[in-house]
């Protein structure tokens, strides 16, 4: 489950990241942990590849069930305790705004098609100057997305705790679903229409 459902993300101070370590939550198919996120590189090449790899984890929760991937957290390595946060360790940010307009141009430029919700972007400061940084994707009603940044080209999926391209028959399952969910909305939208306005 997502540990901060029914909360906005820019409302969350250090302390509740650091619940996550206190409460020894565990990431699952709503939550994932990441030590941080490296959006620049001297590398083309390499800063490329990490942006698609992020772009991969966002568009894998979109095809899915939604959820949050937090940055700067530490997971516990020893056996039976993967998964499992260890501290939150938070990572340098050196220009939070310029950071978040980076994220969203990802967002609006390495994806498709564009997710109809925006996902939500919280970087919050530690008290040593490092940051986590958290973001909720919802569950898109419009899936499948793929990425294509640089010329990528994948559907990804969240299963449990891991991401996986998706197959032929995946795809063809979310676009079926999209459509049938979007056909639900219209005939309930008419449906309401009609109560208000019946035909004469």
């Amino acid at each position: 489950m997502d540990p901060f459902a029914g909360r906005s993300l820019d409302r969350l101070k250090a302390d509740d990241f650091l619940g996550l370590v206190d409460r020894a939550i565990p990431e699952n198919i709503h939550l994932d942990y990441k030590l941080k996120l490296q959006l620049f590189c001297p590398d083309q090449k390499q800063q490329q590849k990490f942006r698609q790899d992020f772009l991969a984890d966002v568009t894998a929760f979109a095809n899915s069930h939604g959820g949050v991937i937090v940055y700067g957290v530490q997971e516990d390595s020893r056996e039976g305790r993967t998964g499992c946060p260890e501290a939150v360790v938070g990572f340098e940010i050196e220009n939070p705004d310029e950071y978040k307009r980076t994220i969203e141009a990802l967002f609006r430029d390495g994806i498709e098609e564009r997710l109809p919700f925006a996902p939500e972007v919280h970087t919050c400061p530690l008290d040593d100057g490092k940051f986590v940084l958290a973001i909720r994707c919802r569950r898109s009603m419009r899936q499948p997305h793929r990425v294509v940044l640089g010329g990528h080209n994948g559907f990804y999926l969240r299963v449990n705790t891991q991401n996986q391209l998706m197959n032929t028959s995946q795809i063809r399952d979310a676009v079926l679903g999209s459509a049938s969910y979007l056909e639900k909305i219209e005939t309930f939208i008419n449906d309401r229409v009609g109560r208000f306005h019946p035909s004469e």
